[in-house]
């Protein structure tokens, strides 16, 4: 009866190592790397580029400061930073035509990340 139990356990254990040989195949490693949009080195460039001149520390446009990284958080914040890109509620900006489409959804992105200060 012992002998039974041990060739039994033997076959079992021979047969269900053979399911692992190659654990890379198993259980793959995710080797892409997740990105993330910075705020310094993506979304600021454009501010700075397509939104101080009107909306800068001194005397902003209509109200709007977007000098710094709390104040555009805000418009981020209520809608209206976006909704301006996209025209979507809001007086479409900037005032001389529509940013380019790879822009606006660099803005999304970081947006949908979560809008981060990074």
């Amino acid at each position: 009866m012992k002998k039974i139990i041990f060739i039994s356990f033997a076959f079992a254990v021979l047969f269900t190592s053979c399911l692992f040989d190659n654990i890379e195949e198993t259980y793959p490693i995710d080797t892409t790397t997740p990105t993330t949009t910075s705020f310094l080195s993506d979304i600021f460039p454009i501010i700075q580029s397509e939104c101080i001149t009107c909306h800068g520390a001194t005397s902003p446009s209509g109200g709007v400061s977007l000098n710094t990284y709390d104040n555009i958080k805000i418009s981020v914040d209520n809608g209206s930073f976006y909704g301006s890109l996209t025209g979507n509620g809001y007086q479409l900006m900037p005032q001389y035509g529509t940013l380019p489409t790879a822009q606006i959804e660099l803005v999304e992105t970081w947006i949908n990340e979560g809008a981060l200060d990074n």
